[in-house]
């Protein structure tokens, strides 16, 4: 069973400014002193704890994380093993290894499979707390993309509805103008004739100034959305790197 940990800053996961986070290690004593830790140095989260990848496996089911911890070496199922069922299930969830010594060519090997960092044992509290935050970061820039993108998608969805709603419109008014002038050939008084096609016409340059404001109002929004957008890609793509390029710089470090 998943262990929820007591905290009082426990939060709806749908709350963009709260995290989810899963640590997985079969020794509880280094579980309860990670858990300690991030409990006592950040904040807006709920943590879940499960001492096999089998349970966390479990756990990946119900919920979409935000970061998870994992040790390399676990009975019944490995680091490694638990890192690719999670990149199937959720491949862009950030997942941080938990290695000890000796264990750099599986760090390699997970790094390489996808991992986003790793902290060495016994870990540094400020190792600990960077990484964490480097990862929820991640996480962040990407549930931000992901909320643009769909905002862009609405936006571009209602701007083509009302698109062809207006070209309905627009040749119906067309049509109108057209039998206006056919009748306005046929009638005794011609000073009425032109005040009634006078009328549509009228009518028709209101709705196409009407047509003109609602096409400008979404083609700025549409503007200012799809730039908001590239410069979180530009950020995420930014931190991943920087990301990428700490874990290996510690790799090298380990040999």
């Amino acid at each position: 069973m998943v262990s929820m940990l007591p905290m009082n800053n426990r939060r709806p996961s749908m709350n963009p400014r709260w995290a989810n986070v899963l640590l997985v290690d079969d020794d509880h004593a280094l579980l309860e002193a990670l858990s300690g830790t991030l409990q006592l140095r950040l904040g807006h989260f709920t943590l879940d704890t499960c001492d096999t990848g089998i349970k966390g496996l479990a756990a990946l089911s119900a919920t979409r994380y935000d970061t998870i911890i994992t040790d390399v070496r676990m009975p019944s199922m490995s680091g490694l093993e638990f890192l690719a069922r999670v990149k199937a299930a959720q491949p862009e969830t950030p997942v941080v290894l938990i290695s000890g010594h000796g264990d750099r060519a599986l760090v390699s090997k997970a790094l390489e499979a996808g991992a986003s960092d790793f902290i060495g044992k016994p870990f540094e509290r400020e190792v600990l707390i960077r990484t964490m935050r480097q990862t929820l970061n991640l996480s962040r820039l990407r549930s931000l993309l992901e909320r643009q993108q769909a905002m862009i998608a609405r936006a571009r969805d209602h701007h083509m509805c009302i698109v062809e709603k207006l070209s309905q419109s627009n040749e119906k008014w067309l049509d109108l103008l057209a039998q206006t002038i056919v009748k306005d050939e046929s009638v005794d008084r011609p000073g009425d004739g032109l005040l009634r096609r006078e009328t549509v016409e009228q009518q028709v340059h209101i709705f196409s100034q009407r047509a003109d404001r609602h096409r400008a109002i979404l083609d700025a929004f549409l503007e200012k959305a799809t730039h908001a957008h590239r410069q979180t890609l530009e950020e995420l793509n930014v931190a991943q790197e920087t990301v990428r390029r700490l874990a290996l710089t510690r790799l090298h470090d380990l040999s």
